[in-house]
């Protein structure tokens, strides 16, 4: 008998069924979606967010005390042999001396190319990255000088002279702009700091875990080294983080009460259309239990027809918004149908719970009078 009345109410009330799904359905998309881009938001974001450069620098001596970084005592320098725990992470190892050009002193920096790229991929290079006896100048640097691509410099550091070719243009809006980047070896070997690097640039964005974490870790695995976390960039990426998560969670919660409304107006007009045969139930002596179970099975139906649906829809939509957004595909992850399904059946129930109290209110005799 209750399996007949629900499919006689499906049968002769497909609207109503259509529009709760619906309903349902939008709901369970939007969860899907976000659900699934809010677990991968941290290492997309962390991504997006390397473009801004380092937050973490590993010092040697001399530049944490704020001294001399052309020191000539070697301990107050880092050795490249002692920076392994950096080499999981994007980290590039740099190396500051001065030269002369004639009568003109330079600011040089050593660098390695393919390190550098990783932290500061905003380097705009006109030209090509040095190597061997090759020059990188600066685009403020090779107007004073009037070089361009292509040009040999005599470049005198210490007591080593050293003819270097101009192989590029280096342009990045901060100092860089007024330095000569060599090839680290190169910058070594005429500072007579083989091995040596004054600090070490370090990009940990997030994507695996907060900055400042990675940051304590890495205290005191480098001999000799103080890790500082540039605190403004980290807590920048985390209000970045935190932001974008509280505004998926906005819209799934507000996808989620849309579809609570439009599923408790569909059920509250279920129980006003069926007045009159919840009247001759009653009168037949069916339980309260009974007329409670009708509208709660038909709300589940919807919830759970609905749910699906829309976890298969929403499993697109994240795909759609993760290359939108981040230009990068959207992992699979099987904790999202239990969430959209979950959330689904949590609208069912919390639509049906007042329509059921009226249901179960209605007194037959009013209602077979026409009162």
């Amino acid at each position: 008998m209750f399996k007949l009345m629900l499919r006689r109410a499906a049968a002769h009330r497909p609207r109503r069924l259509v529009a709760g799904t619906l309903a349902v359905t939008v709901a369970a998309i939007m969860v899907t979606a976000l659900l699934g881009v809010s677990l991968e938001i941290r290492s997309k974001i962390g991504r997006d967010l390397q473009a801004y450069g380092a937050n973490i620098l590993v010092l040697g001596r001399a530049a944490a005390g704020g001294g001399d970084l052309l020191s000539p005592v070697p301990e107050d320098y880092l050795r490249e042999g002692d920076l392994g725990p950096l080499d999981a992470l994007p980290a590039s190892p740099l190396l500051y001396g001065v030269g002369r050009m004639g009568e003109r002193p330079l600011a040089l920096v050593g660098v390695r190319p393919e390190r550098v790229r990783q932290v500061s991929p905003w380097w705009q290079v006109k030209g090509e990255w040095p190597s061997g006896d090759g020059a990188l100048v600066g685009r403020n640097a090779a107007q004073v000088l009037a070089v361009k691509t292509g040009d040999r410099i005599d470049l005198q550091v210490g007591g080593q002279r050293r003819s270097l070719q101009v192989t590029g243009l280096l342009t990045t809006g901060g100092s860089e702009d007024d330095q000569v980047v060599l090839s680290l070896p190169l910058l070594q070997e005429l500072s007579g700091r083989t091995g040596l690097v004054s600090l070490v640039q370090v990009s940990a964005a997030g994507d695996k875990e907060p900055a400042d974490r990675v940051a304590a870790q890495l205290q005191g695995q480098v001999p000799g080294a103080t890790v500082r976390l540039l605190a403004q960039t980290a807590h920048a990426e985390e209000r970045v983080l935190g932001k974008v998560r509280f505004l998926l969670i906005l819209v799934a919660a507000a996808a989620v009460v849309t579809a609570l409304l439009c599923l408790l107006s569909t059920v509250t007009a279920g129980v006003l259309e069926r007045g009159t045969e919840i009247g001759v139930l009653k009168a037949l002596g069916a339980p309260d239990r009974f007329i409670a179970g009708l509208f709660r099975w038909e709300a589940l139906a919807a919830a759970g027809s609905g749910g699906l649906l829309g976890w298969a829809l929403g499993l697109a939509l994240g795909q759609f918004i993760s290359r939108t957004v981040f230009e990068t595909p959207l992992g699979f992850h099987w904790v999202t149908l239990p969430g959209a399904l979950g959330v689904s059946l949590a609208v069912a129930l919390a639509a049906a719970w007042a329509p059921v109290r009226q249901a179960v209110q209605i007194q037959p005799a009013t209602i077979l009078r026409g009162e």
